[in-house]
């Protein structure tokens, strides 16, 4: 082979080499044109340099390079063909190190088939992902990666934003170290709160207890004293008048009025203390006895509606409701400017209401302050009186205006709860009197159709009625008033003697008004006309068993609620 030939076939790959690489530059420089590449990583003496390119989209290069977000362009496998160099410094990277470079060897937690099925997921939908991203030299952070398809440039790539949560992490410790430390706090507070109304619990009890031995040791000691020293005036006053000394008989008279005007100040006190009646006869008639002491002492017109039969309550609530009647008075004596004023005493079968409304001016609003400023304070106004009712799970309620205004305070009816506790517990044992056979097995079997009514037994005539209700202790007597032997209204009586707990409902044909009233006077809570009962039976016990007097349907009519 001749050296010629030789020559031109060695020169042959060098040209390939040099069209290959023509080719090259010439299809950048296309790319370049079209804008389809962002930045040239060149070699220099002084090792490889990123030249990003400027075009018509400039300033959004620019916002992309100063935000403080990492940002990235990467092909759908994961490798970097762009970042910004926020995304550089997060990672502590050089830049042209990172570009070429595959997000897997930053991505820490998310091993290479799920990072790639996100990669995957990222090129038809946005996705987002917490992560760990790996720093040189070892270290990491948690980051927020924000993956969506980039279209419009005909390249299958993927948008990165990358956000570093550092801060967000430490902020987020510090909120639930801050939001434990509130909830330590609230706890502690809620705890001096429920100790304090604890505490003012019992220092309302206490002030109740030492007004009560007050009054008692005035009404017991003092006042009886007084009335002895009269009873002695008295005597001495007859042997001075038996003895002629005129001139002794007028001063005597004189220490009497005295003495007199003395006791009556001493008993008034210690009925204002604590009214006997409050514990001897009840609320209603503490009620009763306040009202007219202060009808007689303000000149106020206080009109009563209570009802005739109020039950006992447990003596606290009673103590309560007093204490808010007596500072409703008196608040109405000295704020509202009203001449009349009415008491309601109401219960509602959940609860028992009283309720004081007058028509003056309206209170003003200081007198409605919650605020308790020290121990002296303590029990007085407003404040105490909803202190007071809050300790016993009841509230106050007070509406004012121009028109007048409205207390009402509102405790819970123990016998209603009682009742309904019962009945939810255990059906209600009914004996069933009648003469008639008939009668007692249709009311029986009616009852039977309601699991809250269990009948325990009958009997036919009053003193089978009597035996009968010794023997059972039943809830409910449904008791004829028309009895052979004896009459339904003497056995009531007697049963309220011997079974005092038992409820009596009539059940009669009688539908005179006397005789509707002496079965009411001998213990009959209800009264039922056997002619109503396909309506009025079942519901006349449920009221009666409630605490409640019942009238049947057409009974009912021939009574005024005054009268009835």
């Amino acid at each position: 082979m001749s050296a010629k030939r030789r020559s031109a076939q060695s020169k042959a790959p060098n040209v390939e080499a040099l069209e290959a690489r023509l080719n090259e530059l010439e299809e950048t420089l296309r790319a370049i044109r079209q804008g389809e590449v962002d930045a040239l990583v060149v070699s220099t003496p002084e090792g490889d340099r990123v030249f990003t390119l400027d075009g018509a989209d400039h300033p959004y290069r620019v916002m992309v390079e100063t935000i403080n977000e990492g940002a990235a362009t990467l092909t759908a496998g994961g490798e970097i063909l762009y970042a910004n160099r926020r995304f550089a410094e997060m990672l502590a990277l050089p830049l042209e190190r990172l570009i070429g470079s595959k997000l897997h060897g930053v991505v820490e937690n998310l091993d290479c088939p799920t990072l790639d099925k996100l990669l995957e997921r990222a090129q038809t939908a946005p996705q987002k992902e917490e992560c760990l991203l790996r720093v040189a030299g070892g270290k990491s952070f948690s980051a927020f990666l924000s993956l969506s398809p980039l279209r419009g440039l005909g390249l299958q790539a993927i948008c990165l934003i990358a956000t570093d949560l550092t801060e967000v992490r430490s902020r987020r410790s510090e909120l639930l170290e801050t939001n434990e430390r509130l909830k330590l706090e609230v706890e502690q507070r809620q705890h001096v709160e429920n100790a304090f109304r604890q505490l003012t619990g019992r220092l309302l009890n206490l002030q109740d207890e030492e007004r009560r031995r007050i009054a008692r040791d005035l009404h017991d000691s003092t006042a009886q004293t007084l009335n002895c020293l009269v009873l002695n005036l008295a005597y001495i006053d007859k042997e001075a008048q038996l003895r002629g000394f005129p001139g002794a008989s007028k001063m005597l008279n004189e220490s009497m009025s005295l003495a007199q005007e003395a006791a009556k100040e001493v008993r008034d006190v210690s009925h204002l203390l604590y009214p006997p009646a409050l514990d001897q006869m009840g609320l209603a008639a503490a009620i009763e006895w306040h009202a007219q002491r202060a009808s007689d002492v303000s000149g106020i017109e206080i009109t009563l509606d209570i009802p005739a039969e109020v039950p006992r309550l447990p003596r606290e609530m009673e103590v309560a409701l007093f204490r808010v009647l007596q500072e409703s008075l008196e608040n109405i004596r000295r704020h509202s400017g009203s001449r009349t004023a009415q008491v309601r005493l109401i219960p509602n079968g959940e609860s028992i209401v009283l309720e004081i409304e007058d028509q003056g001016q309206g209170m003003p609003a200081g007198v409605f302050s919650e605020k308790i400023d020290n121990v002296a304070t303590l029990g007085v106004g407003v404040a105490g009186m909803r202190e007071r009712l809050r300790q016993l799970g009841g509230r106050v309620e007070i509406e004012s205006g121009p028109e007048g205004t409205i207390v009402r305070a509102y405790v819970a009816d123990p016998g209603a709860a009682a009742a309904r506790k019962n009945a939810q517990e255990t059906p209600l044992r009914v004996l069933v009197v009648d003469d008639s056979a008939i009668v007692r097995r249709v009311v029986s079997e009616l009852l039977g159709t309601d699991p809250e009514f269990h009948v325990v037994g009958e009997a036919a005539n009053g003193d089978q009625a009597v035996e009968r209700a010794v023997e059972l202790q039943p809830d409910i007597i449904l008791l004829d008033i028309t009895l052979p032997q004896m009459g339904g209204i003497d056995a009531a009586r007697k049963i309220g003697f011997v079974v005092p707990n038992a409820r009596i409902v009539a059940f009669s044909q009688d539908d005179s008004t006397r005789t509707v009233r002496e079965a009411r006077s001998a213990g009959a809570v209800g009264y039922v006309l056997k002619s109503d009962a396909s309506r009025d039976l079942m519901r006349g016990i449920k009221s009666v068993i409630e605490g409640k007097p019942f009238l049947s349907s057409t009974v009912a009519k021939l009574f005024s609620p005054k009268s009835a």
